[in-house]
């Protein structure tokens, strides 16, 4: 029987089978997780594309609109980002979940389970 997932539990993200930090979780929204994620020496080899991708969220804060050149990048970061096998450990739960795509912004992260 799948663990009932709480607030306040802690997690550790692996992506490409490397642990690459650990997640305390805050909550959900709809069908999205969302914490506070704390990397380690192993996030460095995929910081580089979670960081494009943020700035790029970030490029039109003051916009309403995308502009279409930003979109198409901020796309095709997107793609890169949900090629890795993304998977978070619940330490207390002692499962593993399998993440469809996860966002991580600075000390934020969200994700979306399988």
């Amino acid at each position: 029987m799948e663990a009932v997932l709480r607030a306040r539990e802690k997690a550790r993200l692996y992506l490409n089978g490397k642990h690459v930090g650990d997640v305390l979780i805050r909550g959900w929204e709809s069908s999205w997780g969302f914490g506070d994620f704390h990397p380690n020496e192993n996030f460095s080899d995929f910081a580089v594309f979670f960081g494009r991708w943020s700035l790029l969220m970030h490029a039109s804060d003051d916009d309403e609109s995308i502009p279409r050149e930003i979109a198409d990048e901020l796309r095709e970061a997107e793609y890169q980002m949900d090629s890795f096998k993304a998977r978070l450990y619940m330490v207390e739960a002692g499962e593993w979940r399998d993440i469809g795509h996860v966002n991580i912004d600075g000390g934020m992260i969200e994700w979306k389970e399988r």
